[in-house]
């Protein structure tokens, strides 16, 4: 959702059929366009979880003011998933040169 905030900063709102900003700039700041679009894809998508939103979005709420987020347990990756990373950043690296699949290379055991 942030992602697509910036990019429809980034590339103009009006430009996009969405209009003006409410307080009338292009650059906006505007909060009220934010909760618009949040909703608008969220209608879109279908399938939430209002519980689950609810609690993440007051997570990140709090870390935003400055709160330390919960520590996570600890965690095993999937060996599947771990292997479509390391492919991925194979891949990625030909094009790349900050990513390193060595550091993505899946370890024996893990």
């Amino acid at each position: 959702m942030l992602g697509f905030s910036s990019w429809i900063r980034a590339h103009d709102a009006h430009a996009c059929g969405i209009g003006w900003w409410a307080d009338g700039s292009r650059t906006g700041g505007n909060e009220e366009f934010f909760v618009v679009i949040t909703h608008f894809l969220i209608s879109l998508q279908g399938g939430y979880n209002l519980d689950s939103i609810s609690n993440s979005a007051l997570a990140v709420t709090k870390v935003l003011l400055g709160e330390a987020p919960d520590e996570l347990p600890p965690l095993k990756a999937n060996e599947a998933a771990t292997e479509t990373v390391w492919l991925v950043a194979l891949e990625q690296s030909k094009y790349w040169t900050s990513v390193d699949p060595k550091a993505c290379e899946p370890r024996e055991g893990s």
